[in-house]
Order: C-alpha cells, then structure tokens, then sequence
C-alpha cells in the first residue's frame, strides 16, 4: 500500500505573527503554554504548526462558563438586577 502522508505546515514565531496578525509574544506563550503545537529546533528556534494556531483562534471564545471573569460578570450583573 501506497499511503501519503501529509506534514503540517509549520512556520517561525514571526511567520505566524505575520500571518494572524498577532504579537510574536503572544504566541510564543501559547506555545510554551502547550496551547497550541509547536516545536522546539535547537536552544532557541520554536515552529509553530500554523493548523494548531489556526485552530485555535477559530475555536477560542472571549469567555466561556468555566472562566472566572465570566463567572464574575454573570454574579454581579445578577446582584444589579
């Protein structure tokens, strides 16, 4: 059998920025974090898999249920009523 295997695409912390328009900062704490899948190539060169990041910010909401600041919200708008 003849499989293909395909590789993500995997770009620097500055392509990515690029890319989505977000901070190198930013996203290399989402991969330090382990948010999104990354790879480390020597001490100090991390790639980014650009499907993970991409993935990310498709699927990240400003707040969800579990999130404290939500929660906090939700309780005071309630006490104001």
């Amino acid at each position: 059998m003849n499989e293909t295997k395909t590789h993500p695409r995997m770009g620097t912390i500055r392509e990515a920025s690029q890319t989505f328009g977000l901070s190198e900062y930013y996203i290399r704490q989402l991969a330090l974090r382990g948010t999104v899948r990354a790879v480390r190539a020597g001490k100090t060169k991390i790639f980014i898999n650009m499907g993970s990041l991409s993935d990310y910010l498709e699927n990240s909401v400003l707040y969800d249920e579990t999130d404290s600041c939500y929660l906090e919200n939700m309780i005071g708008s309630i006490g104001r009523g």
